[in-house]
């Protein structure tokens, strides 16, 4: 007898349109100094960059550190750099009990003057996960937003 188990799947997909050109949101996904000043859901935590090498195959390292000293440390690959048009990296949180190796994708839709991000996270291990994550991300492109 073959049985077949069906797993949900669990992503988040976000839009967002920014008053900067490509290229300027791409590089600020990809340099240390730019990410230190908007890389976090919150205004008041710090992100340090641990590692970074922006190029297909190359890694990186943030930490997110929240008011009270709680450290977030997230690292990953890249698995596609393509600038301006496209970054996929992977996603792993090395603090927390959560193995899981996600998928995040961004293109960058040249519009003018202004930039659409698409961003997708992929393979999230649950919906509590996927809620969290959302949150997250929504928090960190409003911080790009006003950095813009």
């Amino acid at each position: 007898m073959n049985t077949a188990v069906a797993e949900e799947v669990f992503t988040i997909n976000i839009t967002r349109t920014f008053q900067a050109k490509r290229e300027a949101v791409f590089d600020a996904w990809v340099n240390a100094d730019t990410i230190t000043q908007w890389f976090s859901p919150d205004p008041s935590m710090t992100t340090l960059v641990d590692k970074l090498e922006p190029k297909t195959g190359g890694g990186y390292q943030f930490q997110m550190i929240n008011k009270d000293g709680e450290k977030f440390v997230i690292t990953g690959k890249y698995v596609n750099f393509n600038r301006p048009e496209q970054l996929i990296f992977s996603w792993k949180w090395i603090t927390g009990d959560d193995p899981t190796e996600m998928l995040v994708t961004l293109d960058f839709i040249d519009n003018g003057d202004m930039t659409e991000l698409k961003l997708c996270h992929e393979k999230l291990p649950g919906k509590e996960s996927m809620e969290h994550h959302d949150m997250g991300w929504n928090g960190c492109l409003v911080r790009l937003e006003q950095f813009f």
